[in-house]
């Protein structure tokens, strides 16, 4: 995490699991898990505990570096893909491209600006 604060780009990889197998509520927990609630916030999927620390960590660099004008920047983007057969797989590819120089780049995938946590 604290490589995404010094300017380094993170990616966070989802798994893949049969239909029904708690994939979503992995990543986002219950669907009240941005409540104050202490149940929910003990309950909160990988996304949200990943924002959560990441939000953490730029306040600790804000902290140590108070004398300093600190601008930090996070985006994120999300992709969901469905895999029902092996066959499903060429479909998928076809619009994600790797570039060397670029990186991964995935047609129509739009990046979000994120402020902060609830």
């Amino acid at each position: 995490m604290y490589l995404s604060v010094e300017k380094v780009n993170g990616c966070l990889m989802i798994y893949l699991a049969k239909t029904s197998r708690g994939k979503t509520y992995t990543m986002w927990g219950p669907p009240n898990a941005l409540l104050e609630d202490a149940w929910y916030r003990t309950n909160r999927g990988l996304t949200l505990c990943a924002y959560e620390r990441l939000f953490s960590c730029i306040d600790e660099e804000q902290l140590k570096h108070s004398d300093k004008q600190l601008n930090f920047q996070s985006y994120c983007s999300f992709l969901e893909a469905i895999v029902l057969t092996l066959l499903d797989i060429p479909s998928i590819s076809s619009f994600i491209k790797v570039d060397v120089s670029t990186g991964i780049c995935v047609d129509y995938l739009t990046e979000e600006f994120v402020r902060m946590m609830m």
